[in-house]
Formats: C-alpha cells, structure tokens, sequence
C-alpha cells in the first residue's frame, strides 16, 4: 500500500541570481543606512530570509543561495553567508517598516 506523501517544494531561488551579489569580493556594509549595495541585492535579502524562516541552515544558504562551494571554502562561505543574512536582516527590521 502506497500513501500519498507531499513534501514542501523547494523554494524558486532563480531571481536571487539576478541580485549583483558577489560574495567572493567581500562581506556586506555596515552603514546604518540603506546603500546602492542593498537595493541591488534585496531578491537576495528576501531568499535569505525567506529560506531561513523554511529552516534552512547556514550551510545550506551558503550553498543553495550563494553558491558557495564548502568544500572549498567553507570558513569564508560561512562568514559570507552570516554577513548577507545579518544585512537582510537590518533592511526587514529597520527599513522595510519606514517604506509603508
């Protein structure tokens, strides 16, 4: 007997590749203000978000999302990784809510 089981689709992360993110070049601003940067990358910022509220570990942002290899790079992969969630973060908390 077979049962019917849905499993959660994984997320559609093909806009993300269109934000002008390249995480090799280095870590996110810490402005306290919004930049050119995250205008550019907020399809990146929401993808972060939104995988890590489906509970997406850093690892897997890192590479699902940011495209890192962790084999190759994984301590820079992760420090990456944290730096773009922290950012995506700061816009949704301190930005978003003054745009309405």
């Amino acid at each position: 007997m077979t049962k019917n089981v849905k499993t959660a689709a994984a997320p559609d992360i093909s806009n993300a590749a269109s934000a002008s993110v390249l995480p090799m070049l280095g870590l996110c601003p810490h402005e306290d203000r919004l930049t050119e940067q995250d205008v550019r990358n907020m399809p990146l910022y929401t993808w972060l978000l939104i995988a890590e509220e489906d509970g997406a570990s850093v690892e897997e942002l890192a590479t699902n999302i940011l495209r890192f290899d962790l084999a190759a790079h994984r301590r820079w992969a992760i420090q990456v990784t944290r730096s773009y969630l922290d950012r995506a973060r700061w816009v949704n908390e301190r930005i978003f809510p003054t745009i309405g």
